[in-house]
């Protein structure tokens, strides 16, 4: 954020405008790296039984990751031990893609530069919160990406108003003519 407003201000370039276009790509590069999640056995929610579960080698996780619950429904086929899980990459993943679409659609009748960008967070962060909620691995970011997803989702309430009040002024500090 700080680079994109210094950017900005040297290039003499409106940083919302900026914001919106990285937006997208954020969101884009968000939805297909968590496809990562899924190679690595990583990051998935707790045992479910449900249409999305996804079943994992035993031996392909870390035992740390593997909670009680999915220990007494453990299921071996073949010799092979597996616990069944909510697949929680997926979801953030369909839930980015769904984000993306939305904005994609809204572009052409936003109201004021940044507006694109104060939707991905709210959205964003709003997905991630409860995703991150699902979640039975211990990430290296456990309290902070919980932290992170509040975060988000509450910083794009203040700079709404920010946008908002500086086009009612008709004095938008952010505007390349400045």
């Amino acid at each position: 954020v700080i680079s994109v407003l210094v950017l900005a201000k040297v290039k003499h370039l409106s940083a919302p405008q900026i914001f919106d276009t990285i937006a997208m790509a954020l969101l884009n590069g968000q939805m297909l790296g968590r496809w990562g999640n899924f190679f690595n056995r990583e990051a998935f929610g707790g045992y479910t039984d449900s249409l999305f579960a996804m079943r994992l080698p035993l031996d392909a996780v870390r035992s740390s990751d593997v909670t009680e619950q999915m220990r007494r429904h453990i299921e071996r086929i073949d010799g092979v031990s597996y616990i069944q899980v909510h697949p929680t990459f997926l979801y953030e993943s369909l839930w980015c893609m769904v984000l993306l679409i939305i904005l994609f659609a809204y572009r052409k009748h936003k109201k004021y530069e940044g507006e694109l960008f104060l939707m991905y967070l709210f959205g964003y962060g709003l997905g991630r919160f409860w995703i991150e909620g699902l979640r039975t691995d211990a990430p290296p970011c456990e309290s902070d990406c919980r932290f992170t997803a509040v975060f988000l989702f509450y910083s794009s309430i203040p700079f709404s108003f920010v946008f908002i009040s500086s086009i009612a002024s008709s004095n938008d500090p952010y505007s390349p003519e400045q």
